[in-house]
């Protein structure tokens, strides 16, 4: 019961459960940061040594702010076979996988989450955990995108719903136990 301890909720409640709330697309959404390799965490493979490559390349650069997330995702899908870019790639997805896509222009709705994640083209890498370390894989990178973002902040709060009735769902009509 490690969140009844952080909700302070630990002598009240007998079960905490903590959930997150999904919306529409959500599964597309995390579909797409997999195919442009966002989830990957295997250092091995060809899209963490070809982001690695392109970090390393754009960093030596001319001192133009180091490299991007746009030199990232492009190093991704050219790993992936894909050499005209992330939205080529993740649109190329889309034809091949229409029957199980659900929700319409996920390519572009992932790129603008993207964008509004701090990832678009134009937009710094975040530095690694150790000045003299790179990021372990491209996965360690994202989600270090994604605490900073999605972090709360001061003045921001979590909902805590406390509910105290437990509802039957059997094939006799729902019974509610008070």
């Amino acid at each position: 019961m490690a969140f009844a301890d952080i909700y302070g909720l630990k002598d009240e409640a007998h079960t905490v459960l903590r959930g997150t709330l999904r919306f529409a697309g959500w599964c597309a959404l995390m579909r797409s940061f997999a195919i442009l390799g966002l989830l990957d965490r295997d250092a091995e493979s060809a899209g963490n040594k070809a982001a690695a490559a392109a970090i390393a390349a754009a960093s030596a650069g001319t001192g133009a702010g180091g490299a991007t997330w746009g030199d990232l995702l492009n190093a991704l899908a050219a790993a992936r076979g894909c050499t005209e870019g992330p939205a080529a790639l993740l649109a190329q997805s889309d034809v091949d996988n229409s029957a199980t896509t659900d929700v319409a222009n996920t390519s572009s709705q992932a790129l603008a989450c993207l964008k509004w994640l701090g990832c678009g083209p134009g937009d710094s890498l975040p530095p690694p955990p150790h000045p003299l370390t790179a990021w372990p894989s491209v996965s360690d990178l994202f989600a270090a995108q994604l605490a900073a973002k999605l972090t709360l902040q001061p003045g921001e709060c979590d909902l805590v719903n406390k509910q105290s009735s437990l509802v039957l769902w059997t094939l006799s009509p729902n019974s509610t136990i008070e």
